[in-house]
């Protein structure tokens, strides 16, 4: 019979479950110096031959709610933008074209001319490099130093009114921020469907 076998075949059974107070003291085989271990709960195992205490372990619940870590400021931040991000890009662009329009010398698009007139130089082959644009930089006149091609992008632009222009440029401007600051988050990891209230509230930040 095997040793496994014959210790399946013993019957044993728990009589009594005691808890001994004192601390129970072992000595060192090494140095012969007596050294205390911590309360343990016994109990008594009888088999047909002899009665063996057991030593029965102590489980305690571990609380772990209190070791929790707090929230990263980082992701109260963001919680914050993503509910006040629509809001602000109202604000922030409301503000912008009231500085625009209603402010003296708010925004006088001086670059945006030269675009534009160097555009419609196109009408009269050989002058696109003659021209150029003094009429708000009277001491420093502009000339059109951009390749041919980009006259021919911004020659479309010339034939609406300028006020229009200037409007239109300044929604495409924040439009293209916007665009700006999601390829950003989705280069960082931020999902397509998620982010949008987020990069509304830092679009009216760079604003």
């Amino acid at each position: 019979m095997t040793r496994v076998a014959f210790i399946r075949s013993l019957p044993i059974r728990v009589t009594a479950v005691t808890r001994r107070p004192e601390r129970p003291v072992a000595r060192c085989e090494t140095h012969g110096s007596l050294a205390k271990s911590a309360p343990v709960q016994r109990a008594a195992v009888t088999t047909d031959n002899a009665t063996v205490p057991a030593a029965i372990a102590k489980v305690r619940q571990i609380d772990t709610t209190s070791a929790a870590p707090a929230a990263p400021i980082t992701r109260r931040l963001a919680n914050r933008l993503d509910i006040a991000g629509p809001v602000l890009l109202i604000v922030s662009v409301a503000a912008r074209l009231a500085w625009t329009y209603l402010a003296p010398n708010g925004a006088n698009f001086v670059d945006l001319h030269v675009y534009v007139g160097g555009a419609a130089a196109i009408d009269h082959p050989g002058t696109l490099y003659s021209y150029v644009y003094a009429d708000q930089t009277p001491d420093f006149p502009l000339p059109f130093t951009y390749p041919p091609f980009a006259a021919v992008v911004f020659y479309p632009l010339h034939l609406l009114p300028f006020g229009v222009v200037a409007f239109l440029w300044q929604i495409a401007t924040i439009a293209a921020l916007y665009g700006a600051v999601r390829i950003s988050q989705r280069l960082m990891g931020v999902s397509a469907d998620s982010g949008h209230r987020v990069a509304m509230a830092w679009t009216a930040i760079s604003i």
